[in-house]
């Protein structure tokens, strides 16, 4: 997984969201998971590759967090925050209308339970 393209890491997302795959969708935008360390994935401007694979608000969120990657990957931790924050809060109001229609699934929940934890620690590294 380590040395996956960001073509594959978004056909995985992609799967995971369109499969309702919450853990797997979870593991794939936690910084606990091996992608974080791929130098393919530490991109500064991943938006129109995510925009080219995901839809809204989902390509928003993805790369809100590769960009979160690249920041940690430079060891910028101000930044890594502020983009990790964007993949919380960002899309809020879109990601909730997307959560929504799948409210009774709660097929979700573990991506945002992922997402806000990591933003806890880089809060920390702040």
């Amino acid at each position: 997984m380590a040395h996956i393209t960001i073509n594959q890491y978004l056909q995985q997302i992609y799967e995971a969201i369109d499969n309702h795959e919450g853990s797997f969708c979870a593991e794939l935008l936690s910084f606990k998971h091996p992608h974080v360390a791929n130098p393919r994935l530490q991109l500064a401007s991943p938006e129109e590759k995510c925009q080219q694979v995901l839809e809204p608000p989902y390509d928003e969120m993805v790369a809100a967090h590769l960009r979160c990657t690249y920041a940690v990957a430079n060891h910028d931790f101000v930044e890594a925050y502020k983009f990790q924050t964007l993949v919380v809060q960002y899309p809020s109001e879109k990601t909730d209308q997307a959560f929504q229609s799948h409210k009774e699934e709660n097929w979700a929940l573990p991506v945002m339970f992922a997402v806000t934890l990591d933003l806890r620690i880089f809060a920390n590294n702040v």
